[in-house]
């Protein structure tokens, strides 16, 4: 499963509430957020790289979960697995 783009900017579109969205890690310099990819499968690791995500730039790893955004309560985003 792929991110949905928007047409205009190809940056991804955020699920909005009671929608199904795909579940990214954001990829980081930070130890928290670093991903050295997959042991002897750089094709692997490729195809789970997802670039340009909210900004020109960034990237994501794509965990091909799915997920329900159930709410949202004091900036604070639930999300219900449906996959």
């Amino acid at each position: 499963m792929e991110p949905i783009r928007d047409e205009k900017t190809k940056l991804c579109v955020r699920c909005k509430t009671g929608e199904r969205g795909l579940l990214l890690g954001m990829i980081g310099t930070s130890l928290l957020h670093a991903f050295d990819g997959y042991v002897n499968n750089p094709t692997g690791t490729k195809r789970k790289i997802v670039e340009n995500i909210y900004k020109k730039g960034d990237r994501a790893f794509n965990t091909g979960k799915k997920l329900i955004r159930i709410d949202q309560i004091f900036r604070k985003k639930f999300f219900f697995s449906c996959s």
